[in-house]
């Protein structure tokens, strides 16, 4: 991790000094500065070089597990709305991964109204050229109107005397995303402090930092996913983190899963945090499956809202029901932090629905087995199923071997457990779409349309 001090240095600019004297006086000091400047540069290129090695990052992830200084996390470009206003001239890439408090979390702009935005907006889609926008400022035709005008920072304006150059570097960065697709600074061989820098505010909400053209094309754009690296997060969201680590961390969930939560969390700034279960690969088979395209999802046993977020993403109305209450409470978190709108249900499932209700999809993954372990709740299970008025359901089932040790009122095998689904919820098909973990299988149940 680059030091405090090699931090300043990166950020130092030569700057002729005025000195009243001799001009050999001013020649030394001079040379003095080229010198020093000479050693910086060099300075800066070796410390790049070893920012890049594989072993700098294993080091550093062995001292920081969560929270890793300097290293990626990938995002949506439509979770980041808002930029927090560089008012103290921080430098960009100095105390990654820092804790900060008080209320610089609540200085912010909406990324949307910016010119910037808007103007890069208009060039990407209607075609329209900077200089026909409100971004283009006529009056700044060289270094020295920049004080007159009172602004000085790339995002709130391009100016006369930049134009030709900087317009140039706008529309080749445009067309080489487009080209090439999004590729982080490790990829293209530059700098770090180029690459889209965020913080996190209290709530674990990401506020854009530095970078803004980068940032601004891949919102335009739609891209679905970007590198950025964190530079700083509140210390209110430092601690939730720690909370959700220490959780993980008192899981006893297997013999192999011991200090890990059960499933991924959907957040990014979450995803250093242990877990079990990946969730991708069953996200991606479920959409890849699925006959519906919208409507209203059930998601029984929801854990931490990962399925939940990913369908709310391509237009689902979810439903989330959860009988843990510390699980709920973190997803509740989660949610904020994500900015998203799915409902969370604290009760059982088995309690909630005594007359027949209407959804479009149900997610049973990993759930069920909990229902037969006694007589009671079989009885409530099955009439759960009759109540459920859906058409089509991604149903995980146990696996029949882990309950041969265990006192319970019955064990299925799958396709007992289906015919049992089907023969209660009127679904007509099934197909096995996907090998899960630990032996277990994933299967889609539907209807007719």
């Amino acid at each position: 991790m680059l030091s405090h001090q090699s931090n300043k240095e990166l950020n130092w600019e030569f700057k002729p000094i005025k000195i009243p004297g001799s001009p050999i006086n001013k020649i030394n000091i001079n040379r003095k500065n080229f010198i020093k400047l000479i050693f910086i540069k060099i300075n800066r290129k070796v410390k790049y070089l070893i920012f890049k090695t594989d072993i700098y990052w294993k080091l550093l992830k062995i001292k920081y597990p969560i929270n890793t200084p300097g290293s990626l996390i990938w995002v949506n470009p439509k979770m980041i709305n808002y930029m927090v206003i560089n008012n103290k001239y921080e430098n960009t890439f100095a105390d990654l991964s820092g804790v900060e408090g008080g209320n610089w979390d609540k200085n912010i702009l909406n990324i949307n109204t910016l010119n910037i935005f808007q103007a890069l907006y208009d060039l990407i889609i209607n075609h329209i050229p900077l200089k026909n926008t409100k971004f283009y400022n006529p009056k700044i035709k060289n270094q020295s109107d920049i004080a007159k005008e009172g602004m000085c920072r790339s995002w709130e304006y391009i100016s006369e005397y930049e134009y030709e150059s900087r317009s140039k570097k706008i529309e080749s960065l445009i067309n080489n995303i487009i080209s090439n697709g999004y590729r982080s600074q490790f990829e293209l061989d530059g700098l770090p402090n180029d690459e889209v820098i965020v913080k996190i505010d209290r709530d674990g909400k990401i506020l854009f930092f530095n970078s803004i053209h980068r940032m601004c094309i891949a919102k335009i754009l739609g891209l679905q996913k970007i590198p950025v690296i964190v530079k700083t997060r509140h210390i209110k969201w430092y601690n939730f983190k720690n909370e959700l680590l220490n959780f993980a961390k008192n899981q006893r969930i297997g013999t192999n899963h011991e200090g890990q939560i059960y499933q991924k969390l959907s957040h990014p700034d979450l995803q250093d945090i242990p877990y079990t279960h990946e969730n991708d690969d069953r996200f991606d088979a479920i959409d890849k499956n699925r006959i519906t395209h919208s409507g209203n999802l059930l998601d029984i046993g929801a854990n931490l809202g990962f399925f939940s977020s990913r369908f709310e993403d391509i237009g689902y109305n979810c439903t989330a029901v959860e009988t843990d209450p510390q699980l709920v409470y973190f997803m509740e978190k989660i949610k904020k932090a994500e900015e998203k709108s799915f409902k969370i249900v604290h009760d059982n499932i088995l309690e909630i629905y005594n007359k027949p209700i209407q959804f479009d999809v149900v997610l049973a993954l990993n759930i069920f087995h909990h229902f037969i372990k006694t007589e009671s709740n079989y009885i409530k299970f099955k009439r759960l199923l009759h109540n459920l008025k859906i058409k089509e359901m991604f149903f995980e089932p146990h696996n029949p071997e882990e309950f041969y040790a265990i006192k319970t009122y019955i064990n299925f095998n799958n396709e007992q457990f289906i015919k049992i689904i089907m023969e209660n919820t009127g679904l007509r098909y099934c197909e096995k779409i996907l090998d899960c973990y630990e032996g277990r299988k994933l299967y889609h149940l539907w209807s007719d349309l």
